[in-house]
């Protein structure tokens, strides 16, 4: 959706104290299941940066800017964390940050409040800044996210707060983006380019390599990855209002890929999901199939459901109805499982082969005309 702005946000990449440099130990969270923005994904503290943080005094911050989102990442991983990253309060004790958290999170006391009436201050030195990352335009909820990398302070350690998370922990950056690969969690682009980075090793060039991507820059992504061999390619398509894109999928392993494509029909959309497959042959994989005729029988079966659901049925079939095609699900209304079954035999030897986990189905949704990894 590109009149959706994207909104202020910072999150924070804790660094466990005294972790091992070559094979440091990072905070990372679950997200609630029931939450409409990344439910159930696993990422760092984070979240929309508040009016109040930017009344926040950050000593050594090179501009208001960055001042601003340095509060509100310190601010949201003491919400979300119990982490409070000040200097003055070295001598709270674990019950007298609940008391503050408690001000904070009643509205007793604000932000801004809080720091002043106890003495503390915020300083840019202990916030690293490793990226700047923008969620595609194609979504309905946006954000321009700062990530701070941040040492956690002597004598505290991260407990989770009831609420928007389900669960916390420490782990080694190494063995969290292992359990991305086993397909184990799911995680953004930003938190995988985080955990591959760290994984590296606390060397001199960390913050460098952080901002080896394009991306991490603010650079909106095309190629996105949230499970291991998908690759999301949001395409602009004349799909049903308000969305302005379809999703073109790439299921690939070490050597072949298959492409799920919607067919764009501007130009420019097609040379540059043709870059993108460029890039991914050029890596070593070939092309096995293009679905681009699925499109073209969505819009076939559109029709049929559009006319059946004149004759009395209605249209409540959308969304809880799919026909089974090997391992693709594909949502419509129950006629058109009689065009699509004849498709089974070759489905299941095209996807069955590619597929890395049988629990993992593409999703086809015909009233949106998009797709959703499952």
């Amino acid at each position: 959706m590109t009149g959706v702005v994207p909104k202020d946000a910072a999150a924070v990449i804790l660094l466990r104290q005294n972790t091992d440099p070559q094979n440091p130990e990072v905070y990372w969270v679950k997200r609630s299941d029931k939450l409409a923005f990344l439910g159930g994904y696993h990422a760092f503290p984070g979240g929309q940066i508040d009016a109040g943080d930017a009344e926040v005094d950050v000593r050594n911050a090179p501009d208001a800017v960055t001042a601003a989102m340095i509060s509100g990442a310190a601010r949201e991983l003491f919400e979300e964390s119990g982490v409070l990253v000040t200097h003055g309060g070295e001598m709270l004790t674990k019950g007298q940050r609940a008391s503050l958290l408690d001000d904070l999170e009643s509205g007793r006391m604000s932000w801004p409040a809080l720091l002043q009436h106890y003495e503390l201050h915020l300083d840019a030195n202990d916030f690293t800044y490793v990226g700047r990352w923008v969620t595609p335009p194609f979504n309905a909820r946006r954000f321009d996210t700062w990530f701070f990398l941040v040492n956690c302070p002597a004598k505290q350690e991260p407990h989770l707060i009831a609420g928007e998370l389900e669960d916390g922990e420490w782990i080694t950056a190494s063995e969290a983006y292992q359990r991305w690969l086993r397909d184990e969690v799911v995680a953004v682009p930003p938190t995988l380019h985080a955990l591959r980075t760290i994984a590296g090793g606390l060397t001199p060039d960390l913050v460098a390599r952080f901002l080896s991507l394009n991306n991490a820059r603010g650079e909106i992504a095309r190629r996105i990855t949230f499970r291991p061999n998908y690759i999301c390619f949001p395409v602009r398509t004349p799909t049903r209002p308000p969305a302005t894109h379809t999703c073109c999928y790439l299921i690939h392993t070490a050597e072949e890929m298959l492409i799920v494509d919607p067919g764009s029909p501007y130009e420019d959309e097609q040379h540059a999901l043709a870059d993108c497959v460029a890039e991914m042959i050029a890596e070593g994989r070939r092309s096995t199939e293009s679905w681009g005729w699925v499109f073209l029988l969505w819009g076939v079966a559109y029709s049929v459901a559009i006319a059946w659901g004149s004759w009395g049925q209605g249209l409540s079939v959308w969304g809880n109805r799919y026909a089974q095609i090997g391992s693709v699900r594909i949502g419509l209304a129950w006629p058109v499982t009689m065009i699509l079954a004849s498709l089974e035999q070759c489905a299941s030897a095209i996807i069955g082969s590619t597929m890395r986990s049988p629990a993992a189905v593409i999703r086809i949704g015909l009233m949106t005309g998009t797709i959703a990894i499952d």
